[in-house]
């Protein structure tokens, strides 16, 4: 009797449309294998001042290298002379962009892309983890400038700043900074220049043009060594994270897959998001929608009404 009335009360769609109770679909990472083969773009709103008004981020997914501008205003214009000046004439085409689905990333930013032939993805502003590396990337630059600069106005101005801490921070996710794998060498500090290190020493002084051939020749190599380690160490990392996600987070049963032609219910994201108090009796799902295609990994439903 009580499998019965579990399942009838199922059935209750006033009740499917409040419940609090919200499946999870498995973690599918991904990861890159060389440097600038996929980038993630982001603008986050900052301080107005008669510079700019907001950030424009673009962040290797391999090496974590990031490029960024203060901009004016958060439009195509600006955001795709941004990818056109600090990433295409700078790193190359990349293979894939990441990009939310706001208007700065439309018109102008689209023919960008079409133009040289980069392929890219557009995410929901609702789902931002879906380019969780530029997100979580530009917080400590931001929260950085910000214990920094005394007037909030000065931010432009230690931008450049902290992109170069950025840049020479080893990640955890690779073991090297991201200066290290694109230059193949460590950054030179201020402090080396005071201070006679190594990295400052006159080598022709001390080794013929052979050994100093010699000795560029095992550099590059270990550039290559150290990209192939990072891409590993990354793989891992992220699968890692994946075992973290998938153990700790509410998952849907095996039982309950979801198959072409279910009927099912969309979460209303609005709703979550909404301060406005008249929304809080309104039905936390919508729908229903009929599944018309699943990804062979289910990474993705498309729905028909």
């Amino acid at each position: 009797m009580y499998s019965d009335i579990n399942d009838w009360v199922k059935t209750c769609e006033e009740c499917q449309r409040r419940a609090q109770i919200r499946y999870e679909e498995p973690l599918h990472p991904t990861w890159s294998a060389t440097v600038w083969e996929k980038i993630g773009v982001d603008v986050v709103y900052m301080p107005r001042t008669s510079e700019a008004s907001f950030i424009v981020f673009a962040r290797d997914d391999l090496s974590g290298w990031v490029e960024a501008r203060a901009i004016p205003e958060a439009s195509s214009f600006y955001v795709s002379k941004f990818l056109y000046e600090e990433v295409v004439c700078r790193h190359g085409c990349p293979r894939r962009i990441v990009l939310d689905g706001g208007r700065e990333n439309l018109d102008l930013t689209k023919d960008l892309l079409q133009h040289y032939r980069i392929k890219g993805t557009t995410i929901s502003a609702f789902h931002p983890q879906a380019n969780g590396l530029v997100e979580r990337g530009h917080g400590p630059i931001v929260n950085s400038i910000a214990k920094y600069c005394d007037q909030p106005a000065d931010w432009p101005k230690y931008l450049p700043l902290a992109l170069w801490a950025d840049r020479i921070t080893i990640r955890r996710s690779t073991g090297y900074s991201a200066f290290e794998l694109l230059y193949g060498r460590e950054c030179l500090l201020p402090v080396e220049l005071a201070i006679e290190s190594w990295s400052v020493v006159d080598w022709e002084e001390v080794k013929s043009r052979e050994e100093l051939i010699l000795a560029r020749m095992k550099q590059l190599d270990w550039r290559k060594i150290s990209e192939t380690q990072a891409a590993t160490n990354l793989k891992n990392s992220r699968r890692t994270n994946k075992d973290y996600f998938d153990q700790h987070k509410r998952l849907r049963p095996k039982t309950q897959q979801l198959r072409v032609g279910d009927l099912v219910l969309l979460i209303n994201d609005e709703l979550l998001l909404s301060r406005n108090r008249q929304k809080k009796i309104n039905d936390r799902w919508r729908g229903p929608y009929r599944i018309r295609e699943v990804a062979e990994d289910s990474t993705f439903y498309h729905l028909e009404e």
